[in-house]
């Protein structure tokens, strides 16, 4: 087994047609040393149901369920449950490729990094036109492959109007996360 874990925290609200998909990508990780908590926050759809299924069929996964406050206080709720080294956000109506976890932890010890970032396939279901054009999910090509501190990463982003922000983008270092919250909106 692995020694470094791998926390992959979800949070989940009202997302029946996707969430099933959302869980298998994250159980069939090609890394062997990894947990899944999931963060009910009050779902009324059929969304506790699919939880409680695949809990009962992985021994890794962690459910939690709080009324709902938003998708911070899930994530928040999440990070407080976590006993991994290295944090995954993963939104439930996402998906992860098979080598997601592998890919991020081999970039951690070859390149003694504290966060990871990658880019992500988007796809739209019955979103209005204007809202596709102002999302991206892709890196500009120059950032690819490169180790930087956080400083220089954050201005070559923003100079070249590629910075992302949405948490499940990157994997953490558990450390960087010991006294930051996501604030509750």
């Amino acid at each position: 087994m692995s020694p470094e874990k791998v926390s992959i925290v979800i949070p989940v609200y009202n997302v029946e047609n996707y969430l099933a998909a959302c869980l298998e990508s994250a159980a069939r990780q090609d890394y062997d040393n990894f947990e899944i908590i999931a963060i009910d926050d009050g779902s009324t759809d059929a969304s506790p149901s699919i939880l409680e299924d695949f809990c009962a069929r992985h021994e890794n996964m962690i459910l939690e369920r709080i009324d709902n406050q938003g998708v911070s206080v899930a994530r928040n709720t999440g990070l407080e449950i976590a006993t991994g080294d290295y944090i995954l956000f993963l939104d439930s109506d996402d998906f992860l490729e098979r080598h997601a976890v592998s890919t991020c932890m081999e970039i951690f010890r070859t390149q003694q990094a504290d966060v990871v970032f990658f880019a992500a396939n988007v796809f739209f279901d019955g979103v209005d036109e204007g809202l596709k054009k102002s999302f991206r999910g892709e890196r500009v090509a120059s950032l690819h492959g490169t180790c930087i501190p956080a400083h220089t990463f954050f201005s070559r982003s923003i100079k070249l109007k590629s910075y992302l922000v949405p948490p499940y983008l990157y994997m953490y270092r558990r450390k960087e996360f010991e006294d930051l919250r996501f604030p509750r909106r």
